[in-house]
């Protein structure tokens, strides 16, 4: 999931009962985010050293040119571990996530790409036949420098397990060279219980150019 670029700020505070956090990638945009005190946030080592704690640091240095995220929970947990359910926890799970794009993925970029940043397929054209999902609410923007995007909150079901509902903010910037991404889930009973503190997440995400 995760990482950073060249050079690049990553930063945290705490105000008003929210932890702040802001990243600064190689194209000199800054994507930003803040989450209740009382959730955690695994930094990008941490979450890239879960799925593989014997990575050198020069690994770990070489994705961090094109790839940076956090994992955010809403609960205190000793390690990623307690969250391996990931969207089907009982807890809110997020990804953060800003990625750069190949010249490929340039190519063919739309908003389709934008709705499988973090489900992998697009919930209005399922891949699969094993994963039903249903867009419960599906907008579109432009914000402020030309950063286009959209947000979605989604139900997902896979076979007899829990149904879960995931809410998306994505954005890509200008150049088409970088694309954000904040998604929150959980089952949906969880989702409906936490709606509150999961909306004031997805609302505090941003992205703005830094020059």
């Amino acid at each position: 999931l995760v990482v950073g670029s060249l050079g690049l700020l990553t930063a945290s505070c705490t105000l008003s009962g929210l932890s702040y956090v802001s990243h600064t990638d190689a194209a000199q945009e800054s994507v930003y985010y803040a989450i209740p005190s009382s959730w955690q946030r695994f930094n990008v080592e941490q979450v890239f050293r879960s799925a593989d704690p014997k990575a050198s640091v020069a690994t770990l240095d070489h994705v961090e040119q094109s790839l940076w995220g956090n994992i955010v929970v809403g609960r205190h947990m000793a390690s990623l571990a307690a969250a391996s359910q990931g969207f089907g926890s009982t807890f809110p799970f997020g990804i953060v996530k800003a990625q750069e794009l190949t010249p490929q993925e340039q190519d063919t970029f739309s908003l389709a790409t934008l709705r499988t940043l973090i489900l992998q397929q697009d919930p209005f054209n399922p891949s699969s036949s094993l994963y039903h999902f249903t867009v419960l609410s599906y907008t579109t923007f432009v914000r402020k420098g030309g950063f286009r995007g959209s947000t979605m909150l989604v139900k997902e079901q896979v076979g007899g397990a829990p149904p879960i509902e995931l809410e998306q903010v994505a954005e890509v910037n200008p150049a088409t060279t970088w694309a954000y991404v904040l998604g929150i889930g959980c089952t949906a009973r969880c989702f409906a219980a936490n709606q509150a503190q999961i909306a004031t997440v997805i609302n505090s995400f941003g992205v703005e150019a830094t020059q």
